[in-house]
């Protein structure tokens, strides 16, 4: 399948092991500038209650010891900001990759949640959010809420249709139309994006639905054509290819 699938939401749930080193130490100035403020803290007019910042992070049992220690420091670091910075969003997302890249899904949950409750068009939180229910605590409609809402607060996001995809395709409402009806949502959204009738062309495919697969592959190999793709054209011609 074409490389078109691409996972935003800002500082996603990949790269970890650039979260848990790359991440140089941030001096914790009180008025040192963030590139992202959670203004109604830094104003003073939240009125919830933020994370613990004392929580000690739950590190899986098969994480290497090495691994463990850095990620302790870093979340100590992220930690040590927050508590003179507590409006820096971009630090408590980074905080919150630290707890999910060791296994601490509660302590990552709980973050992502607050960064909704302060900033409800948070993208990035929703779509962690939408992820970490389909794939680790299997609350598969929850995870239909988030990826709902963050196509509601902005439709222009090929990526969320993706995410709800693969949510139907393998997770949830496998014995409806869902997975299709989201892809062929996501073709007319997105016309020049080859990658979702090339979506429908798998999922007929993996059901032995030949005579459908071509027809979307075909369909995906216009509009790579089109756009000059090589990599989508000779993935396509593969996938064209490989049908009986």
């Amino acid at each position: 399948m074409p490389t078109q699938k691409i996972i935003l939401f800002g500082a996603a749930l990949i790269l970890i092991a650039a979260v848990v080193i790359g991440v140089g130490f941030l001096s914790p100035e009180k008025d040192t500038p963030v590139d992202y403020a959670l203004t109604s803290i830094q104003d003073g007019t939240f009125t919830g209650v933020l994370p613990p910042l004392d929580r000690e992070i739950q590190v899986s049992e098969n994480t290497r010891e090495e691994v463990r220690a850095a990620l302790r420091s870093k979340v100590a670091e992220d930690q040590a900001i927050l508590t003179q910075r507590p409006y820096d969003g971009n630090v408590w997302m980074d905080l919150a990759l630290r707890y999910h890249s060791g296994g601490d899904y509660a302590g990552a949950q709980e973050i992502w949640e607050f960064i909704v409750a302060v900033s409800p068009e948070n993208l990035t939180a929703l779509g962690n959010l939408g992820r970490l229910h389909h794939f680790e605590l299997k609350n598969f409609e929850i995870a239909e809420q988030y990826f709902k809402k963050a196509l509601e607060i902005n439709p222009a996001r090929a990526d969320v249709y993706y995410e709800l995809f693969d949510l139907y395709r393998y997770s949830y409402k496998k014995d409806t139309t869902a997975a299709i009806d989201i892809m062929k949502a996501g073709t007319l959204a997105f016309p020049d994006d080859y990658g979702f009738p090339a979506g429908i062309g798998v999922y007929y495919r993996d059901r032995g639905q030949s005579g459908l697969a071509r027809t979307y592959f075909e369909k995906a190999l216009a509009v790579a054509r089109a756009r000059d793709d090589l990599a989508g054209v000779e993935t396509l011609t593969h996938e064209l290819e490989s049908l009986q």
